[in-house]
């Protein structure tokens, strides 16, 4: 419930900033069509890898490569959030 509020709070916050703008012109044609062409690429090639590897283990990979690449900013931000805990005396 707390969870879901908070997000409800969020959305609304950024749907009242937003609402404010102008509506944005239309995009050219070309800048749309190298969006799709560069997304049609990027499925093709995760597609390609999905059959090989299938779509659960695609995702495990995916997920710890990330792990991998983030790993230092991940540890020392969970060590900081630790150390802000005063019952656990961590210094």
């Amino acid at each position: 419930m707390i969870i879901d509020a908070l997000i409800s709070i969020l959305t609304g916050t950024v749907k009242l900033i937003f609402g404010v703008f102008p509506s944005l012109p239309a995009m050219s044609t070309s800048i749309v069509s190298a969006g799709d062409y560069a997304v049609t690429m990027i499925s093709g090639f995760v597609g390609f890898f999905g059959v090989i590897y299938g779509t659960v283990l695609l995702t495990a990979i995916f997920v710890m490569l990330l792990a991998l690449l983030l790993f230092d900013q991940i540890y020392f931000s969970t060590l900081w959030v630790i150390k802000k805990i005063p019952v656990l005396n961590i210094k």
